[in-house]
């Protein structure tokens, strides 16, 4: 695969609402709402290709299955084994991974055990490095920083890698991601709705 072009990876406003495409709302859904550990063909993340900050050089932490979810991640234990943006004053902040291998994805999963009602976009590459943005996951104040972020995708597509970008919300600003992932089926979001007039 092809390396995304960094300039690329450094645009900040690339997943504004008007580009994205037709896909279904993203939610947030609690530890133990879904069955995501028994489900046969995920692509989970493998290699950093790229990262605005990282604390402790922690960004590798982020490839594979979770590793401290549903845990939050804090505590000396805990935070070296997931992604945290750097302690500076940029933002938003983000990490691009690449998969194990490319798959055509219906979902797009994020396991965050920080921070999980911060505002993020979400992108993914198809295998020739372009980025197609796909979710703006709105900040709310959520009651648990931990949870599953599930991105739902009305069409399938093509899925090599996965962008995260995160801005600090006014719930928490210690932001945590433990795993990203690609499946090639409807597993945690809700079916998409029939047209009107079908059924």
């Amino acid at each position: 695969m092809r390396s995304p072009r960094l300039p690329l990876l450094a645009a900040v406003a690339f997943l504004a609402p008007s580009v994205l495409g037709a896909q279904g709302a993203p939610v947030r859904l609690a530890p133990g709402a879904c069955d995501w550990g028994h489900q046969p063909g995920v692509s989970w993340g493998r290699r950093v290709l790229a990262v605005s900050s990282e604390r402790d050089g922690a960004a590798n932490r982020a490839t594979g299955r979770p590793d401290v979810w549903p845990q939050l991640g804090t505590g000396d234990a805990v935070a070296p084994l997931t992604w945290a943006p750097g302690r500076g004053e940029v933002w938003p902040e983000w990490i691009a991974l690449s998969l194990q291998r490319p798959i055509a994805a219906q979902e797009i999963w994020l396991f965050v055990t920080g921070g999980a009602g911060a505002e993020m976009r979400v992108a993914v590459f198809d295998p020739d490095g372009s980025m197609i943005p796909v979710a703006r996951v709105e900040v709310v104040e959520w009651p648990a920083p931990v949870a599953q972020i599930v991105v739902p995708l009305d069409t399938a597509i093509l899925v090599s890698g996965i962008r995260v970008e995160v801005e600090p919300s006014s719930v928490d600003e210690s932001f945590f991601l433990d795993a990203v992932a690609a499946v090639p089926r409807r597993v945690c979001a809700p079916a998409p709705s029939a047209p009107h007039g079908t059924r």
